[in-house]
């Protein structure tokens, strides 16, 4: 399966302050063949996003200009959406609400990015 073809027809939402980081979020899932839609840079632009336009997966920076994400964690719960947890400081310094959520510590693999969110898609998804 070509990269193109791997995250094709998924809509990921990419929740990251850093802009460069969320460009290069951005770019890799792309290049997999996922329509984006944020990227949000607040916890708030997250939540509000996600009941107009839920999207299939989530991926989400573990600290949002300093403040805590765990509101986020209850509207990915509410929803029902796959997220997967891109950060600096590792699952430890993360809340427990994102336990059951993979974790991604920067500087990020391309391949194992994509290839995780793909893991957390419903198989119907695929």
């Amino acid at each position: 399966m070509t990269a193109a073809v791997r995250l094709a027809q998924r809509r990921v939402l990419v929740v990251e302050d850093e802009p460069l980081v969320a460009l290069e979020l951005i770019s890799i899932l792309e290049e997999a063949g996922a329509e984006i839609i944020g990227p949000a840079f607040t916890a708030g632009a997250a939540i509000e996003i996600i009941p107009t336009v839920k999207p299939d997966a989530v991926l989400l920076d573990g600290n949002l200009q300093g403040s805590r994400v765990e509101m986020v964690a209850e509207a990915f719960t509410l929803y029902e959406l796959p997220s997967v947890v891109v950060t600096v400081y590792g699952r430890e310094h993360l809340p427990t609400a994102f336990r059951h959520i993979p974790v991604i510590e920067k500087p990020f693999d391309r391949g194992q990015l994509v290839a995780t969110i793909m893991n957390r898609l419903p198989a119907q998804k695929r």
